[in-house]
């Protein structure tokens, strides 16, 4: 009845609300990411290496905050197979540099 009326539990929510802001994460870090390569060999890239490492240092301290929240999110869920994995900040820049 909920779900017809456009409502979701908190803990659905919650997810949503984690992925969408990993998303956006994402996409600025890739953002930043493309700035950089296109500043290559241009009197600009020194400014566009030190953009590439502040956002990795927020990009970083964003995903540790959102893994925090998955915890938490984690033991709200009604099942383990529900679960959502953590963030694995490597694996999400080595996704973005390639």
């Amino acid at each position: 009845m909920l779900r017809n009326a456009g409502f979701a539990p908190a803990w659905i929510e919650e997810r949503k609300d984690i992925d969408a802001e990993l998303a956006a994460s994402r996409s600025n870090l890739a953002r930043v990411w493309m700035i950089l390569i296109n500043a290559r060999a241009t009197e600009h890239e020194r400014a566009a290496e030190n953009r590439w490492e502040q956002a990795l240092a927020a990009f970083q301290e964003r995903v540790n905050e959102l893994n925090r929240r998955i915890n938490a999110w984690n033991l709200k869920a009604p099942a383990v197979a529900l679960h959502r994995k953590r963030i694995d900040i490597a694996d999400e820049i080595d996704r973005i540099r390639t």
